[in-house]
């Protein structure tokens, strides 16, 4: 929904008055009739009316072939549904009309981290990066440092979180992340100093308390560590953590 709302606002700025927009039948080129359908087409994948969305991005490639919004759209609707495979060609069709089209690169860099293509993101995160007008550079930064976690390569993850702390102080995800780099580096020392300056920044999530409690253990600390377990249990009853937590407590 967040990438539907965000292409719906950048669309905005693009409308303008189409002049000539043909029938079904008599499609010619005209951008401007172009963009009256992406723009059609992404209120329709907003609606969940995938055909009518269909119907009027598929007009939007005759109008005009190079409409790089136009296949931004439709790798949305692919993605909804749940064609991955004709996804990224159209990912790869946008990105070669326009290759310096920073959003889109972090959209499909995005792709390939939620399908596990933890290196090919990176390399596109990365390119994101290139961009120093780039509005959330800390999202591209927390992304690369997620990739990175995955590979993994511990040394290059906490160089990205630390340039999002540099960007945004007290960035919760990043302190998180810190948090369970060193954890599983075993220098825990940094892990709960890392950990404490997230808990002035955020409440605690069902993650969080499970690695402070995992923490708390690996120091010695029990009165505390039996703390966080209580908070997550309370907090978290249904959670994977809280199961995890009770695997590790019956061992």
């Amino acid at each position: 929904m967040r990438l539907i709302i965000l292409l719906l606002v950048f669309l905005t700025g693009c409308m303008t008055t189409p002049s000539n927009v043909q029938d079904a039948d008599g499609l010619v080129y005209n951008p401007k009739a172009a963009e009256i359908n992406v723009r059609l087409g992404a209120n329709y994948i907003a609606n969940e009316n995938y055909q009518a969305a269909d119907e009027k991005l598929k007009r939007a490639f005759i109008q005009d072939p190079k409409s790089s919004k136009a296949h931004w759209v439709y790798v949305v609707l692919q993605e909804k549904l749940n064609q991955i495979e004709r996804a990224e060609e159209y990912y790869k069709k946008a990105l070669a009309i326009d290759n310096k089209d920073s959003s889109g690169l972090y959209n499909y860099a995005a792709f390939l981290y939620r399908h596990q293509r933890y290196q090919q993101a990176q390399k596109y995160f990365n390119l994101v990066l290139q961009d120093p007008l780039y509005p959330t550079r800390v999202n591209a930064f927390l992304m690369a440092g997620g990739c990175a976690m995955e590979i993994p390569d511990y040394d290059v993850a906490q160089q990205y979180f630390q340039h999002s702390l540099e960007l945004q102080n007290g960035q919760r995800i990043a302190l998180y992340q810190l948090a369970k780099l060193y954890f599983k580096v075993e220098n825990c020392v940094q892990a709960q100093k890392k950990l404490s300056e997230f808990e002035v920044h955020s409440q605690h999530t069902g993650e969080s308390l499970l690695l402070a409690y995992q923490i708390e253990s690996a120091l010695g600390n029990q009165k505390q560590a039996l703390i966080y377990s209580q908070q997550l249990v309370d907090q978290y009853p249904d959670s994977p953590q809280a199961a995890e937590l009770a695997d590790s407590v019956d061992e």
